[in-house]
């Protein structure tokens, strides 16, 4: 809209893994985090690309994702092999690593979370009394 054509999406459709995504208490969740993802990627504030199935798939925000697309970017750079799409087919076949590494990223990284919960880092040392001889 940056050159003030106004554009409008009259259909729009959407393939599930099957038909128990779009069933019971799971349906308003997925709906709202597709929402919200769809909405991030028109508005340019997230890329469309094949991690966003984890959205769905892996019930994950689409700030959760961005995560986990910054991680492979990563990697790419530090000379990976593994190619952005290998590395999104592989989360997405694997959605509960997918949401699990999330998890580790927000419970160490997130400043938002108490310290108690935050896994002890490298450099935590540990005072152990060595038996003497």
């Amino acid at each position: 809209m940056a050159d003030g054509v106004a554009v409008y999406v009259y259909d729009f459709g959407l393939k599930g893994s099957g038909p128990e995504a779009w069933v019971g208490s799971r349906r308003e969740g997925l709906r709202e985090l597709f929402q919200n993802a769809f909405s991030a990627v028109w508005e340019g504030r997230a890329e469309s690309d094949g991690f966003n199935a984890l959205v769905l798939g892996g019930e994950l925000t689409w700030r959760q994702v961005v995560i986990l697309r910054a991680v492979a970017k990563y990697l790419r750079q530090t000379g990976s092999t593994f190619s952005q799409a290998y590395v999104e087919a592989t989360l997405v076949a694997n959605v509960s690593i997918a949401a699990q590494l999330v998890s580790l990223f927000e419970t160490r990284l997130d400043p938002a979370y108490p310290a108690a919960v935050a896994v002890p880092t490298p450099s935590t040392t540990v005072d152990v009394p060595l038996p003497r001889q």
